[in-house]
């Protein structure tokens, strides 16, 4: 079977799913600089190896209506799927299907593996970082 990976890029990202809602007067948190590697590029590389899918052709409507903001889906060659880019893992799903990737100029990339994968619960997922971790692009998170 076919597993199509979306991400999504935004300067803010609105996680829907498991998180607390925020009061919208609060100014949103701030990323230590100091936490980014001296030698992080602005690069983005491909998650995976695959196909690259017009976003809007997605079967989810939150990412083919670009609601998380603009980006890619991949249908996966292989199970691993990696980091878009040098950054800070700043949100990971316990089921392993999404996780965040922050760059030190603020960009966030959104990772969402699969349709409908939170309802696995985690099975068929192998996290291979930690929440708060630096990663390089490319290197394997999932």
């Amino acid at each position: 079977g076919r597993i199509v990976v979306a991400i999504a890029t935004a300067a803010a990202v609105t996680f829907v799913l498991g998180f607390e809602d925020v009061d919208s007067e609060e100014e949103p948190a701030m990323i230590d600089s100091n936490s980014y590697a001296a030698d992080d590029t602005l690069d983005v590389v491909a998650i995976a190896d695959g196909s690259m899918i017009d976003i809007t052709k997605v079967n989810d409507e939150t990412f083919a209506q670009k609601m998380l903001g603009d980006g890619v889906a991949f249908d996966l060659a292989d199970g691993i799927v990696g980091s878009p880019g040098d950054g800070m893992v700043t949100m990971l799903a316990d089921t392993g299907h999404a996780f965040a990737v922050s760059r030190k100029d603020g960009v966030q990339f959104l990772v969402h593996i699969g349709i409908d994968t939170v309802q696995m619960s985690g099975k068929g997922f192998k996290l291979l970082v930690k929440e708060g971790q630096h990663v390089k692009a490319g290197q394997p998170v999932v």
